[in-house]
């Protein structure tokens, strides 16, 4: 199995299922845009009130809007899972709220951020304490060599690949949530084993397309300026919209395929 096998059946659930992708995420996404314009719009008309706050105002808002935007994209990713696979067609333009079920698939998401991070960090650190050895000592200054800089690069682009691959192999965990069941770590890390090279090969392809979509019409966007370019902006919300429903496809078809067992449809 390859990286560009899964991606290609991605790609294509989405293709076969557009309306039902349409009626579970489009108006749940306009509510999530809708519901950040109007806090921000608070958060303007009275700055005052969130500057007497401190940090701790400004810390809590974005809380308050990452939560918002975590739920509503729970609700979407829970809804098409369901409807992938087990055939819950969606009632309407608004899916059935599956309260626990996305309050776990909440949980679950910032249990494998938080992982993901942790992974990184260290990392990051010690890249940074060995690049920059001075700033620890009073009086000096960063002096990094291109062959530091380089081979820091080279492993800090081992270990977020390895990261990925990890999430990638737990994400499992977040589906049997949106199904209402229980697999475990490491039951996902088993029933996972022997994907590690398709994954790397998936993230490859996902970040070429996905670059190169958005790329393109950022250019053009660019290019036509003013009022002409806000006839691309359709466009790139568009884009953006069927990239994110891609990805949610994604942890769809690694479940689907690793775990129950279902043949990809590479047509």
């Amino acid at each position: 199995m390859t990286g560009w096998a899964l991606l290609k059946h991605s790609f294509g659930m989405v293709e076969r299922n557009f309306g039902a992708a349409v009626r579970i995420s489009v108006v749940l996404m306009i509510l999530m845009m809708v519901v950040s314009f109007l806090l921000s719009s608070w958060v303007v008309a009275n700055a005052q009130v969130l500057v007497s706050f401190g940090a701790a105002g400004a810390v809590a808002f974005q809380l308050v809007i990452g939560l918002i935007s975590m739920v509503i994209t729970a609700w979407i990713a829970v809804a098409w899972h369901r409807y992938v696979l087990m055939n819950e067609a969606p009632r309407g333009w608004i899916p059935t709220f599956h309260g626990s079920n996305i309050i776990n698939y909440v949980i679950w998401a910032l249990v494998l951020t938080v992982t993901y991070v942790l992974f990184l960090a260290p990392v990051g650190v010690i890249a940074f304490g060995w690049l920059f050895p001075e700033i620890s000592q009073p009086g000096g200054t960063p002096d990094a060599g291109p062959g530091q800089v380089a081979l820091i690069a080279i492993v800090f682009l081992i270990c977020f690949l390895a990261a990925i691959v990890v999430l990638a192999r737990f994400s499992p965990v977040l589906v049997s949530r949106a199904l209402g069941q229980r697999l475990g770590l490491s039951e996902a890390w088993k029933a996972t084993q022997g994907s590690s090279k398709a994954i790397i090969g998936l993230f490859f392809w996902s970040f070429l397309i996905g670059f190169v979509v958005m790329f393109c019409l950022s250019f053009i966007l660019a290019l036509l300026g003013g009022v002409a370019g806000l006839i691309m902006l359709p466009f790139m919300i568009i884009a953006q919209w069927f990239l994110s429903i891609v990805s949610i496809s994604v942890v769809t078809t690694i479940y689907g395929h690793y775990v129950e067992g279902r043949e990809l449809s590479l047509q």
